[in-house]
């Protein structure tokens, strides 16, 4: 009879790979959302191109429940349910994700540098830029920024 034996992973190793595997699948729900709404800009006003007629319709509009939608599909494994960066998987990495409760950190940036990293990452998170609409990045930087006012 083989002897069965317990394997004990240290928290932090343990913490570690679920990040490697969050960061493998793009942390948070697989696949593209936007993409060709975001690259097709609309017709030209008074365009009778019959090919414009199964076009697709005209990027989202920016709005906070859109920000808050993407930041609950993308962003809370990381940042956390109420952008603290304590997510379940902040503990594995280093540095930290922000805290966007940092209201002097948050007031010290424009919105071109900050979705500049939601474009492009920035250390461990992901580059969004080929995942998301930029009508979805500008939600998500709204809804963000609205944490720099809340304790």
């Amino acid at each position: 009879m083989i002897e069965s034996r317990t394997l004990r992973l240290a928290p932090s190793l343990l913490a570690g790979i679920a990040a490697m595997m969050l960061a493998i699948v793009g942390c948070g729900s697989g696949g593209k959302q936007g993409d060709s709404a975001a690259a097709t800009p609309p017709p030209p006003a008074g365009s009778h191109d019959s090919a414009s007629a199964g076009a697709p319709a005209p990027p989202a509009a920016v709005s906070l429940e859109l920000g808050e939608k993407v930041f609950r599909q993308r962003c809370v494994v990381c940042h956390g349910e109420t952008g603290h960066g304590d997510g379940a998987a902040a503990a594995a990495l280093n540095p930290h994700p922000r805290n966007f409760h940092d209201a002097a950190y948050m007031k010290s940036r424009t919105d071109d540098e900050l979705l500049l990293t939601i474009h492009n990452g920035k250390g461990a998170m992901p580059a969004w830029k080929s995942v998301l609409s930029e009508a979805e990045m500008r939600s998500a930087l709204l809804y963000v920024r609205g944490f720099a006012s809340k304790p």
